[in-house]
C-alpha cells in the first residue's frame, strides 16, 4: 500500500473591497511608493551585479528597508510587512528570471514598473490581527470592508493577502492554505 502524499493547494478567494473616498487616495499613494521601492530594489540588485558580479538576496534587501525605515518617516508609517511583500515580488521576479535562464527558455530579465503596471499591494506575512470580520485592517492603510458572498475559511489559515487597485475598484485576494491527501482525492 502506497503511503498518501500531502501537497499544498492554495486556495484564492477574490472579493471586492470597498474604503473611503479618502481611503482610496491613500491606498494610490501607498501603490506610488511601493512601485518606487520596487525599482529601487531591482536597481540596486542591478546595479550590484555589474560592479561586483555576484547577486544579492532578498535578506540583504531587507536589511536596507530597516536602513530605510529609520531614515523615513513615510516607511515608518507603513506596515513592515506591506514593503516587504515589494521586496518578496522583487526576488520572486530573479527566482523566476533564473529559473526560466536555467531551463534554456527565454529568459525575461525582471522589469522596472511604471505606475500603470504596479496596481497590486501584497503582504505574504498575515496574521489574525489583520482580518475580523468583514474588516481588513493593515498598518497605514484604510480599513477596508468586504462582504463575501460565500463562506470562507478561518482567518489563521491566511497565507497571502493582495490589495489591488484596477481603476475605481479595489479588490482583495485571499490565499489559504488547503493541504490535501493527494491519494484520497484521486489526484495523482
Amino acid at each position: 500500500m502506497d503511503t498518501p502524499q500531502l501537497t499544498t493547494i492554495h486556495k484564492t478567494y477574490q472579493e471586492r473591497g470597498y474604503c473611503s473616498r479618502a481611503g482610496y487616495a491613500r491606498i494610490r499613494e501607498v501603490l506610488r511608493a511601493c512601485r518606487w521601492l520596487y525599482n529601487r530594489a531591482l536597481e540596486q540588485r542591478r546595479d550590484i551585479y555589474r560592479a561586483c558580479g555576484k547577486g544579492m538576496t532578498l535578506y540583504t534587501q531587507m536589511k536596507g528597508l530597516t536602513r530605510l525605515r529609520k531614515e523615513q518617516q513615510f516607511w515608518r508609517d507603513i506596515g513592515i510587512t506591506v514593503s516587504r511583500g515589494v521586496l518578496v515580488g522583487v526576488d520572486r521576479a530573479f527566482k523566476a528570471f533564473f529559473r526560466r535562464v536555467k531551463a534554456g527558455e527565454k529568459p525575461g530579465y525582471p522589469r522596472f514598473k511604471p505606475l500603470s503596471r504596479y496596481q497590486c499591494i501584497e503582504l505574504s506575512e498575515v496574521t489574525a490581527g489583520m482580518v475580523k470580520g468583514n474588516r481588513i485592517k493593515v498598518k497605514g492603510l484604510p480599513a477596508i470592508r468586504i462582504w463575501p458572498n460565500r463562506e470562507l475559511p478561518a482567518s489563521s489559515q491566511l497565507k497571502a493577502l493582495r490589495i489591488g487597485m484596477h481603476g475605481r475598484i479595489l479588490t482583495v485576494d485571499r490565499d489559504v492554505n488547503a493541504a490535501k491527501n493527494i491519494q484520497e482525492r484521486g489526484w495523482e
